[in-house]
Parts: structure tokens; C-alpha cells; sequence
């Protein structure tokens, strides 16, 4: 059910303000690490990291690994801190730990629950005993989590990828999954993409051929199953209606359905330039083709045009430019043997409409220093750093040895980004799972990462310390601001989901035009930031408009 706009007049007693100079011109980093002060642990190994408000009291808790959780409390000194609950989520049952976990009111109560899945592959021998356990777990008490009786109606399969949203505004929330490939399958054959459609009382159905979203199994085709490594949502034309994109890894095209606002879906991603950039060459360098030739006694061929585009991890949306649509950014993992017609991390800028996307691999370009190098953007985040009014991008890298770490390029408006990481103190190598929020609630939003030795020669792995990182804002509260959180008022009372996702926030000051949209589980491996909408406003003093568009 459509709901209708909300606008309000806020007055300058609404705003988070102060007056400062610019953030460029303070002194000190912007941000300061303070995981260990704050309570999260010393030493550990967390390739999961997330903010999210478990217990509905409006501060971010942290999770950890889906395992560890970390309640948001006050500190004895003053501001925040996170305390340990015991026990833990319990959300692996008996089996090994989850690979994703989607994180949502799904029952309206005011408390987030878990739609919990796993890398289940039938096709690999090590795991023919296992049985689908895709569930819910319902939240039962503050940090408590039950599993639901019945499994959700997924078959087996390698799922690697999900995210939550409501597909037609009924106030149901709904589940994508995107899987891997089958291990004992064809070279590209892939487990297919899922859609379930949410209910009453945590009930699911398979959606997936009645959306429109069905694939088949032979590759090469526009239709092809294909490695889905990245869910999102977002409505990219503006007409209300939240859109899916689909991250395709092993260089195939990446996937975009534009809703219909029937809860079907049409799938557009080499029209609007989402699937992949330009050169679908797939040529290898000579070089390339002749260590092959050496190796295996022939040279490599050159890749198909299916097989010429990127390995697509992460495509988080936000209105980059200010002009009241959303655009993209698409995080790559890329490697030079892999030649030009392998993608590039690349902004993706709304020229719409008719929606249609402007590809820009120069922003968050770095200079390698080696010719053999390569770059994992698997998690991306936007967020106004400094609260200047515009969207900055953190790119969190990992997998790979050669200078992967935490990168913020700050906005320079308009469209153009300048690399800050230095002086921002973002000071993090070797990433694993991203998330953002204000978790302290002074006006700029804080920074959750982990790390990882993953593909590190052992000689680098030495005194080396995995833990969690939190990077405290200490510069964007010098700024005006404004936060904003939605509560929807259910389906049982014809309104939006609880969370609000898809709602669309639209603010106005005297100089600029502000827009978010509310986004749940999304990205690689179901990453989650704060519910809020978070505005910085720059210099103004008064904000002059607010409008909400409910899903």
C-alpha cells in the first residue's frame, strides 16, 4: 500500500548545529580508533562486521562474526560504550556459522529479528548429509533469538548474498538470495537467484518466476544464472518503486531489475549501463597469453563478451550529485593480468530520466606501484564525513597483499573526490565487513571494520593483531546536522514496514536539496548500517522542508 508524503518545517532548534571552521582546516585526524576503549575485543578474527539496533532501543549494537554481540550502553565516564551479552546470538544452531544473516523487524514488535542462511552446496561431497536450514530467528527477548519451526522455503544452495525490502509497499518485508557458483557443476553454471515474498507471521513464499526473476541454467545468455556476490535496492527512477541490483561475479554481467510497482520486476542492466562497462574485448596482453603458452602449453583465449565485464561485490546507492536521484558505486574486485575489459571500481552517475547511467572508473583510482596488481573493493559505504552537505566515499579493501585498506575520498563539488585517507587517520589495512553509524549520537557518523590476513605471505602475517576497528567521527559534529529516523506503522495497520525501508527522505535548506533512502541488509554478505537517515548540512542554520515518501 502506497502511503502518502509527509512534509514538515523543521526550525533551527531541530538541528544538531555548532559553529567551526571548515573540516579540511581542523586540526588533528577526523577520526580516532577507539574499539578497545570502547569494549569491543582486543584480538579477533571478524570478517562480519555490522551496526544494527538489535533491541530496538534506538542505539546501534554491534555484531560481530553473527556470532558476538555487543549492546550499546552508557559509559561510567561519559558517551557510549559496548558491553558483551553472554551467550552470544545462537544463530548457527547446531551447524557451522552463517555465511549471511539479514537483520529486520519481521514481525512489527519493535525488536529486529534474522533471516539466517548458509553456503549449503549439494554438488560438494562434504556436505551431501546437510539439510536446508534457511530460517528465521525470532528475536525473543533483548539478544535472545529462537529459530522458527519450519526452514524458509530455499532449496540447498551456496548463498553467499541477501538483503531484505519491501517489493511492493504492502508493509511485508521481502528476501532476495544470490548464490555462488555450483562446485561440481559446469565452469560457469551458478546456483540461481531466489526471491521470497514476506507475510504474516514470518511466512515466506517463493516469488522468484511470478516476479520476473527467473534465470536459466545455460551461460552466455542475458538470462544466464550467473555468481550474484551483491543484493541492493534502491529506487532509481524516482517513481516509488524499489529496483534490485545484482553484483555478478567471474566477470559476468551484472544484473538490474527495475520494479513495476505490481511486485514484477524488468531487468535493465545493459540498457541503463549497469551490467558492465564498455569493452567487452575479454583480451588477454600478450604476456598474459604467452605465460599461459609456457605453462600449459597453449596460450589463453581471449574471454566471451559475457565473460568481459567485472567481479562485482558491492553496489550501494545515494544521491552523490544532489539532484534528487540516486546513483551508484560499483565495488570491483580487478586484477591487472586480467586486462582492460575487466571492470574497474566505478561510480555510476543517474542521468536519468529515462534512468540511465554515466560509468566513471577514475574516482577511487589508486596508482599501483607494482604491474602486477590487483584490488579487492569488496565493501563500499557513502557517508558526509565532515557534514559539509555532501557525500564522501569509503572504499574498505582486502583480500589481496599488495596496500588493500580503508580509503575515504572526500567530495569536492560538485562530482569530483580527493583522496583524504591520511588525514582523515583512517589508518586500516586488509579489510573484511564495513559498517556505518552514529553509534554515540553526536551529530557524524562512526566507522566499524574489521581486518584479515587473507593471501599475506606468512612473513607479513607475524605480530600482526586481527580485531575489529571502531573509527570514532570526531570532526563532522563540528557541523550542523540532522538525523532522522522512520517508524512505520505496520501492515496490520495499513501502513509501511516497521523499518521503513524504502522510505525516501528529502531535506531543504537555503542552499541545497538533500536526499537519503532508508536501506536494510544489503552488499556483500548482508552488510548493514544504521536505519537513519543522516544529513549534514554544511554552514546552514534552519532547515526549511522535510519530506518523506513512504514505500
Amino acid at each position: 500500500m502506497r502511503q502518502p508524503l509527509l512534509t514538515l518545517a523543521l526550525c533551527s532548534a531541530c538541528l544538531g548545529w555548532a559553529s567551526a571552521a571548515p573540516a579540511q582546516d581542523a586540526e588533528g585526524p577526523w577520526f580516532r580508533e577507539v574499539a578497545r576503549e570502547r569494549g569491543l575485543p582486543a584480538e579477533l578474527f571478524s570478517s562480519r562486521n555490522l551496526f544494527c539496533d538489535l533491541d530496538g532501543d534506538t542505539w546501534p549494537d554491534v555484531v560481530l562474526n553473527w556470532e558476538r554481540v555487543f549492546r550499546n550502553v552508557p559509559d561510567p565516564q561519559g558517551g557510549r560504550r559496548f558491553e558483551e551479552q553472554p551467550g552470544g546470538l545462537g544463530l548457527r544452531g547446531e551447524g557451522p556459522r552463517p555465511s549471511v544473516v539479514c537483520f529486520g523487524d519481521l514481525d512489527h514488535d519493535g525488536d529486529r529479528d534474522a533471516v539466517v542462511l548458509w553456503n549449503d552446496d549439494p554438488t560438494d561431497p562434504k556436505q551431501t548429509q546437510r539439510k536446508p536450514r534457511a530460517r528465521i530467528y525470532w528475536q525473543v527477548a533483548p539478544f535472545r533469538f529462537e529459530a522458527a519451526k519450519e526452514p524458509l522455503p530455499l532449496p540447498p544452495e551456496a548463498v553467499i548474498a541477501a538483503g531484505l525490502f519491501d517489493r511492493e509497499g504492502d508493509g511485508w518485508l521481502d528476501l532476495v538470495t544470490g548464490a555462488s557458483y555450483k562446485a561440481r557443476g559446469g565452469p560457469y553454471e551458478a546456483y540461481p537467484v531466489h526471491l521470497l515474498a514476506g507475510g504474516p507471521r514470518g511466512s515466506f513464499r517463493d516469488a522468484t518466476a511470478a516476479a520476473g526473476l527467473s534465470l536459466v541454467p545455460e551461460a552466455g545468455r542475458l538470462d544466464s544464472r550467473r555468481p550474484t556476490f551483491g543484493v541492493s535496492f534502491a529506487d532509481l527512477n524516482g517513481d516509488g518503486n524499489a529496483e534490485i541490483l545484482l553484483c555478478a561475479y567471474g566477470r559476468q554481467r551484472n544484473l538490474l531489475y527495475l520494479g513495476q510497482g505490481d511486485g514484477t520486476f524488468r531487468e535493465v542492466g545493459l540498457a541503463t549501463g549497469f551490467a558492465g562497462d564498455a569493452d567487452t574485448s575479454g583480451a588477454y596482453s600478450a604476456e598474459i597469453k604467452e605465460f599461459f603458452r609456457r605453462r600449459y602449453g597453449q596460450p589463453r583465449a581471449d574471454e566471451k563478451p559475457f565473460r568481459s565485464n567485472g567481479n562485482s561485490f558491492d553496489a550501494p546507492c545515494a544521491d552523490v550529485d544532489n539532484d534528487g536521484d540516486l546513483d551508484c558505486f560499483l565495488g570491483e574486485i580487478t586484477h591487472a593480468w586480467a586486462g582492460p575489459s575487466s571492470d574497474r571500481s566505478a561510480l555510476l552517475m543517474n542521468e536519468g530520466p529515462p534512468l540511465r547511467f554515466r560509468r566513471d572508473d577514475q574516482v577511487g583510482k589508486r596508482n599501483h606501484q607494482t604491474p602486477r596488481w590487483n584490488q579487492g573493493d569488496l565493501h563500499v559505504g557513502w557517508l558526509d564525513a565532515d557534514n559539509d552537505g555532501w557525500l564522501d566515499l569509503l572504499l574498505a579493501s582486502g583480500e589481496y597483499p599488495d596496500d588493500q585498506r580503508l580509503r575515504l575520498f572526500r567530495q569536492h563539488p560538485p562530482g569530483t573526490f580527493v583522496e583524504v585517507t591520511q588525514l582523515a587517520g583512517l589508518d586500516w589495512d586488509m579489510c573484511t565487513g564495513l559498517s556505518l553509524a552514529d553509534y554515540d549520537k553526536d551529530g557524524d557518523v562512526d566507522v566499524l571494520v574489521g581486518k584479515s590476513n587473507m593471501r599475506l605471505p606468512k612473513e607479513r602475517r607475524q605480530g600482526r593483531v586481527l580485531r575489529p576497528a571502531l573509527f570514532e567521527n570526531v570532526v563532522g559534529s563540528k557541523r550542523a546536522w540532522l538525523s532522522v529516523r522512520l517508524v512505520g506503522a505496520g501492515p496490520q495497520a495499513g501502513g509501511a514496514a516497521r523499518d521503513a525501508l524504502g522510505a525516501r527522505v528529502t531535506l531543504w535548506t537555503a542552499k541545497q536539496r538533500l536526499t537519503r533512502e532508508v536501506v536494510g541488509s544489503k552488499g556483500h554478505a548482508g552488510h548493514n548500517d544504521a536505519l537513519e537517515a543522516h544529513f549534514g548540512l554544511g554552514s546552514a542554520e534552519r532547515v526549511e522542508r522535510l519530506e518523506v515518501r513512504w514505500p
